[in-house]
């Protein structure tokens, strides 16, 4: 199945929004983890998207 977009950075970033949205309801001295996830997913949606354009642009050119 063809698709346009990269699901696995989709899916990080949901993640990172749950994460992101959820920070307020921690406790004060556990924020940093909400934040800090929150960081991680944006961090690894962006390097899967890197990975899902790079794949892309070499099956194109080794066609």
């Amino acid at each position: 199945m063809k698709t346009s977009f990269d699901r696995r950075a989709v899916l990080f970033l949901i993640f990172a929004v749950i994460c992101f949205l959820l920070i307020p309801l921690a406790p004060t001295e556990f924020r940093f983890v909400g934040e800090l996830l929150t960081g991680t997913y944006v961090v690894l949606a962006f390097l899967s998207w890197l990975d899902y354009v790079s794949l892309r642009t070499f099956r194109r050119r080794t066609k």
